[in-house]
């Protein structure tokens, strides 16, 4: 029986080759072999990194943490460690008081990591770099009274301590977030009756009614609505908008009991720089 020409074709061919095809089987094991050895290289210095950046922080010598962390998320994007080093970057630039810088690591990493189950600390870090720009001490001291500076960056604070406590309620930054939040709502209800009392004083009453109406509608439940209410009324009053002005004076009474508008502005000194 003939054997078929196409199949004696083949093995002619196998035959002939035997020896190339067993030298390239070879050159691919060694090439798999480099591989991986190249993948355990890079691990073991990425992990060298992370290590070193990690000690740096647990000593408190946060700007070399972050030459170390730094290197690492620069050489090995997609490694595991780095995203952790993310995060760690993001602590060491707040803990050297360079919050703009710890407010953009902390933006990249929810933008690149929407679902990464630790994206609730980069968003509380974020709020809390933001809340670290808030007058301290050294202004309480000299008695400067910052209820008529610009909130600056408070609105942002509070926007992302309201993002994590909607979005994780159950995290453990919740509790603080929430804390911070109640400071930040009076802060700004203050210096929205700081503005429409000014408006106020100078009988631009328009002006003070929206920025008092302004106060009540986006910061309600702070204390501060009381002073609100006292400015709405006086503008209503002036504008000649009596209904609106009863109305408001009603919601005085109710929501602030004892509270009465006096119609005479109290003075007082205050410090500036």
């Amino acid at each position: 029986m003939l054997v078929p020409r196409q199949f004696l074709r083949t093995e002619m061919i196998t035959t002939r080759n035997l020896a190339g095809i067993l030298l390239v089987a070879a050159a691919c094991a060694a090439l798999a072999g480099c591989g991986r050895g190249d993948e355990r290289d890079e691990l073991s210095a990425a992990n060298v990194l992370y290590e070193r950046g990690h000690a740096a922080l647990e000593g408190g010598d946060f700007r070399k943490a972050l030459r170390f962390l730094g290197t690492l998320k620069a050489r090995f994007p997609f490694n595991p460690q780095t995203r952790q080093a993310q995060l760690e970057i993001i602590y060491c630039h707040y803990r050297l008081n360079d919050q703009d810088s710890a407010v953009e690591a902390a933006r990249e990493f929810e933008r690149e990591n929407p679902r990464h189950p630790n994206v609730d600390y980069a968003i509380y870090m974020r709020g809390l770099a933001l809340f670290a720009r808030q007058p301290g001490r050294f202004g309480r001291l000299f008695r400067i009274d910052y209820s008529r500076r610009p909130v600056l960056s408070a609105g942002e604070s509070f926007d992302a301590f309201t993002q994590l406590t909607t979005r994780y309620p159950d995290s453990e930054y919740a509790a603080d977030a929430r804390r911070r939040m109640v400071y930040l709502r009076n802060r700004m209800a203050r210096y929205e009756n700081h503005v429409a009392d000014y408006y106020l004083r100078r009988g631009a009453w328009i002006a003070a009614a929206n920025r008092a109406r302004f106060a009540i509608d986006n910061y309600h439940g702070s204390p501060e609505i009381a002073g609100s209410l006292k400015i709405l009324v006086k503008a209503y009053r002036r504008i000649g908008l009596d209904e609106l002005a009863t109305d408001a004076e009603q919601m005085l009474a109710t929501n602030f009991p004892g509270e009465q508008v006096d119609e005479e502005q109290r003075r007082r000194r205050f410090f500036f720089f």
